[in-house]
């Protein structure tokens, strides 16, 4: 046992200056649920719930779980612990050291300053509605607030390790446990630690989660299988083993009834405080938090988007809908608001009417097909091209589909320069063309025995295609192809024209290669490391690329630079379509369909006054009239303290908390077409950009929306 008195270090926020900030424009349309790994869940009532998970996301429910909405914390940082005080009070703990707080049930969140980018908040822990602990990973830092999160304290500073949980039985009394079975405990409220390096003499396991049912009464879960227990607050261990599988979570609904997530779906109860567990199993994937609002209804989360939630005290559990995550392989918008997604598997395809706000289910094929492509020539028709040299086509909007091919190698690509002539390409250098709209198709000799993966006509008769280290031309509508370019390996998955002469590739290492004299040439623009599937371009200068890790890249100038957009996930994207210049969509692995209004920019917010306002304002725009861009500006003022608060302290650090912004853009019919701000914003004026390029003439109307600040003005787009 060793006992330790750390030094007192008091953490304050920044003080205020002018600042940039930044926020991404990709949001989550499908599915309901993102598929991001989900590492938190808490509910401080039976209806009101939160999740939060990888990449910045958190989601509310108020009503106990049957719906789910994603919140935009104004950060893309992981998100690993919650603790709720209240139905409204709240806090996340993330990566790069920061600590969020909502005061309104989750509706916005306050960004408190990173105290240390080199670690994670993995672990919080209110004993009562002021007082609260939370846990940074590595090394281990143990910080404390007694004024409801205004202000925290470094308790605790350990240089070794890997800690994973903290748990307070009340203000003075915790625990805080890490990898190699390392324990530490207080009875004073942090201001000194008894250690236990291991718990167990000998015994150097990796734990991973604390909980205590009472004051006395705790369990600890770990890898391998391994649950710890205590009697006497802590001063000694026992433990059993049930299987060689990791333990992620445990929490207690009473002295006897207990529970454990872990590995491979696995849901572990016990109704004897610990003397047996029962092992049950939904699914294969990793569970990493669970959480009790009574001691009946309980929710566990993880990978994948995995939600699973009971009634009865476990008894029973059930997955909670989150919609298909089958691969969302190809997207397409033959019109503005009607748009068509197509599963690679279980013939699943998801339509929208209204641009994405809502995705119906079409299982228009038979379960075993496999689709890897499609193309739309209109709202109506549209063709699949996929696995077993299949091609299906609707003529009803995708209601029912047609096999009008089957029986040659797969295909990976299709595409239809007019509405009659398409073409398909696929393994073995496999190219089929059709000239009345897909009731017939004839082969058409590629010179290659090489897979191809992507097929693209400029116009009518200037075609290309791209796969195994090659990418294929013709200038005769497809009668013949010759070889435009040999790559030293690597494959190309997408090709692009945005004229008959001017075309981008890329592929494999997440390189993209441009011509500019019809293929004769190709440069080498970038390379990211991350392959790329998916390429669009909204006209000459503006393009997307998609791929692994959840990347997305965009160039304004033509492909001579590309920057990566903030995106919401880190699964692979496989598909991207522009409605418009601004108005775009992403599919892509488990489900994910991504929307941007805003050509997926991150928009820069630029304070441009360190002076403090006096009051909220929202200017009218200039220039106004306007064309076809024009500058909002407006003011977040040093908003009223919580009656009673006297500090200067406090009030200084309520001055950097700021507040949750949001400002949108309307038409005259009142529909909403733009989201200029939506995020968290210290006092001060900012000026942003909206540039109206791809809207007609017209009145439109620019609303603030701010704590319970509310205001709109109207201004004037002359084309």
């Amino acid at each position: 046992m060793r006992k330790t008195v750390p030094v007192l270090i008091v953490f304050f926020l920044s003080t205020i200056g002018a600042v940039n900030h930044s926020y991404g424009q990709w949001f989550w349309q499908h599915p309901p649920i993102p598929s991001n790994t989900l590492r938190a869940v808490t509910f401080p009532d039976l209806s009101t719930g939160f999740i939060a998970g990888d990449v910045g996301l958190i989601l509310r429910s108020t009503n106990a779980g049957g719906n789910w909405s994603i919140i935009n914390p104004g950060t893309v940082n992981s998100f690993y612990s919650l603790a709720f005080t209240s139905p409204n009070i709240g806090y996340a703990g993330c990566a790069l050291g920061g600590i969020l707080k909502t005061t309104n049930s989750g509706l916005n969140w306050i960004g408190y300053s990173a105290w240390d980018t080199n670690f994670s908040i993995v672990s919080i822990s209110f004993p009562n509605s002021n007082t609260g602990y939370c846990i940074a990973d590595a090394p281990l830092r143990i910080f404390k607030t007694t004024n409801a999160g205004s202000n925290w304290v470094l308790k605790y500073y350990q240089n070794s390790g890997v800690w994973t949980s903290i748990y307070f039985t009340d203000a003075n009394t915790g625990y805080a446990v890490g990898c190699g079975s390392y324990l530490t405990r207080t009875t004073n409220g942090g201001d000194n630690w008894i250690n236990s390096f291991p718990m167990i003499p000998g015994l150097y396991k990796q734990v991973s989660s604390v909980y205590f049912p009472s004051a006395a009464t705790g369990f600890v879960s770990g890898y391998e299988g391994y649950v710890y227990k205590t009697t006497n607050y802590g001063n000694n261990w026992s433990y059993q083993t049930l299987g060689n599988f990791a333990l992620y979570s445990v929490y207690f609904t009473s002295n006897d009834t207990g529970f454990m997530v872990g590995e491979n779906g696995r849901v572990i109860k016990t109704s004897n405080s610990g003397l047996n567990w029962s092992i049950q199993t939904y699914g294969n994937r990793t569970f990493y938090c669970i959480f009790f609002a009574d001691k009946n209804n309980g929710y566990a989360v993880g990978a994948g988007g995995t939600v699973l939630k009971t009634s009865n005290n476990g008894q029973n559990w059930s997955f909670l809908s989150s919609g298909s995550t089958n691969t969302i392989r190809s997207i397409k918008f033959p019109a503005e608001n009607i748009g068509y997604a197509v599963s690679s598997t279980e013939g699943l395809i998801l339509k929208t009417s209204n641009g994405g706000n809502q995705w119906n289910y079409i299982y228009g094929l038979s379960t075993t097909d496999t689709v890897n492509a499609s193309f739309f020539t209109d709202e109506l028709n549209g063709y699949l091209a996929g696995n077993s040299g299949k091609i299906f086509k609707t003529s009803n909007g995708g209601y029912n589909w047609t096999t009008i091919l089957t029986g040659a190698p797969s295909f990976n690509s299709i595409y239809f320069p007019n509405s009659v002539t398409g073409y398909i390409a696929g393994q073995f250098g496999n190219i089929g063309k059709t000239t009345n709209s897909g009731i017939n198709w004839i082969p058409q000799n590629s010179g290659t025995s090489y897979h191809l993966y992507s097929i693209y006509f400029a116009d009518l008769n200037t075609g290309y295609a791209g796969g195994n280290s090659i990418i294929l031309k013709t200038t005769n509508a497809g009668t013949n192809w010759f070889t435009a370019i040999n790559l030293s390996g690597g494959e190309v998955f997408a090709l692009f024209f945005t004229n008959s002469v001017t075309g981008y590739a890329t592929g494999y290492f997440g390189q993209i290669i441009k011509t500019t004299n019809g293929g004769m040439n190709w440069v080498l623009q970038a390379s990211n490391g991350a392959d790329s599937y998916g390429m669009y371009f909204t006209d000459a200068s503006t393009g997307y690329v998609v791929g692994d890790y959840g990347t997305i890249r965009k160039t304004t100038n033509a492909g001579t630079n590309w920057f990566i957009l903030s995106s919401p996930t880190n699964k692979g994207l496989l598909s991207v379509y522009f409605t418009n210049s601004v108005t775009g969509y992403i599919s892509g692995y488990d489900g994910i369909i991504l929307k941007t209004t805003n050509g997926g920019i991150t928009v820069n917010v630029e304070n441009e006054s360190q002076t403090v306002p006096a009051k909220f304002y929202l200017y009218q725009n200039y220039p106004n009239p306007f064309n076809p861009t024009t500058t909002i500006k407006f003011s977040i003022p040093n908003f009223p303290l919580t009656k009673g608060v006297r500090s200067t302290t406090q009030r200084v650090d309520r001055l950097v908390e700021g507040l949750f912004a949001r400002l949108t853009i309307y038409d005259l019919l009142g529909r909403e077409i733009a989201t200029l701000v939506n995020q968290q914003l210290k006092l001060g004026t900012y000026e942003v950009e909206w540039d109206a390029s791809n809207y007609s003439s017209g009145v439109y109307f620019y609303r603030l929306a701010a704590g319970n600040y509310v205001e709109t003005k109207k201004m004037v787009l002359i084309r």
